[in-house]
């Protein structure tokens, strides 16, 4: 009777062998796929980092374009509106010192 005790005694022997080996394998697969998930990431990660620098810097020249042409047309626009000033200043000075300078006597009321 002991005969078959004993195999019995190895076979679960064996099967929590056979379990621990799967255990460990088991954690290993876990293991090696985080470490895959990482790696994965790491790497999208830096494609898309890599993908907004080029898209930055392709970018960027057309604000600098557009901040050049705005900044050209502001000047154009200041220096026609100080031409204007300059050739009707003496003109408005005039007529502001008619206006002033003018009395018009029928409007006055003496009382």
């Amino acid at each position: 009777m002991s005969r078959p005790i004993n195999e019995l005694r190895n076979a679960e022997r064996h099967a929590e062998q056979i379990v621990e080996v799967a255990k460990r394998e088991r954690q290993d697969k876990l293991r090696q796929a985080r470490e895959q998930a990482r790696d994965e990431i790491a790497q999208l990660r830096a494609q898309k980092v890599d993908e907004l620098r080029r898209y930055e810097a392709t970018h960027s020249g057309e604000v600098d374009v557009l901040k050049a042409q705005m900044e050209a047309e502001n000047a154009a626009k200041i220096a026609e509106i100080e031409e204007a000033v300059r050739l009707n200043s003496q003109g408005i000075v005039n007529m502001l010192l008619e206006r002033v300078v003018e009395v018009r006597v029928d409007r006055v009321r003496f009382q």
